[in-house]
């Protein structure tokens, strides 16, 4: 059975040798990768200390998206540079990095972060190694996820909504979902179903049963986008499992996910 190739091999693969095969194979590993992300020194003076801890407890929520993070301004009109790192000793390699706090987090979050910051400009990967960057533009289009769209408000009051469970999904599908049920803490159930539209063809649905001071749109979409990647599908629909239009899933169907 052939090695399986690291995300660090696939970045010095790509580099030396472009081609489309090599290209992908770098873009499904970083997709699936975890990365660490240095915070920036002022959140850890003491006089910072109250906004630390609001921003602890926000990590401890998932949400990672306004993170002060370290980003470096350059001299050129390239603008500021976040550098990201693919393992821990890529991290130990960077200057006076005992100085920094770090994260670990995984793709969709970085992605989420990067769409969140206008102030991102570039990121650069393993900057003191084999070294890889992206512009704003170009990670975001590289790396642009499946679209979902939070659909409880456009239903009009009295209108039928019909949905039948999924009889079943794929191991990566199930995989994928319950790993974003677990970073979004807040989360304590999630269900996948059919809507049936009025011409009888269906439609992805994701439920989530999130209380309403967490119900975070631009963030939990992200669930959606990341199940769709899997089903290499467009679209879908996501709502909260309070909405009147989900009461009859969630108290009917089993969900794919609940948290322990």
């Amino acid at each position: 059975m052939p090695k399986q190739v690291t995300l660090e091999r696939s970045i010095a693969n790509f580099k030396t040798n472009p081609t489309p095969d090599n290209a992908k194979v770098m873009i499904d590993l970083l997709k699936e990768g975890f990365f660490y992300l240095l915070i920036h020194p002022s959140l850890m003076r003491p006089e910072n200390a109250q906004k630390r801890q609001e921003i602890e407890e926000k990590m401890r929520q998932g949400h990672v998206e306004q993170l002060p993070l370290l980003l470096f301004n350059t001299d050129s009109q390239a603008g500021t540079i976040l550098p990201v790192f693919t393992n821990r000793k890529e991290m130990q390699k960077f200057p006076e990095v005992a100085k920094y706090a770090a994260i670990q987090i995984t793709f969709p979050p970085l992605f989420l972060m990067v769409q969140n910051q206008p102030k991102i400009d570039n990121l650069l990967l393993n900057p003191e190694g084999n070294a890889i960057a992206f512009n704003r533009e170009q990670f975001l289009q590289t790396f642009a996820m499946a679209s979902a769209q939070v659909m409880e408000e456009s239903f009009d009051a009295g209108t039928t909504v019909k949905f039948q469970p999924v009889d079943q999904l794929d191991d990566k599908s199930l995989q994928v979902l319950r790993q974003m049920g677990e970073h979004f803490s807040e989360v304590e159930a999630l269900w996948v179903v059919w809507q049936i539209l009025e011409d009888g063809s269906k439609r992805w649905f994701v439920i989530a049963d999130v209380k309403p001071e967490f119900q975070r749109k631009d963030g939990h979409t992200l669930i959606a986008q990341m199940f769709l990647r899997t089903l290499n599908d467009a679209s879908a629909g996501m709502m909260y499992a309070d909405s009147e239009a989900a009461k009859d899933i969630v108290t009917t169907f089993e969900p794919i996910y609940r948290r322990r």
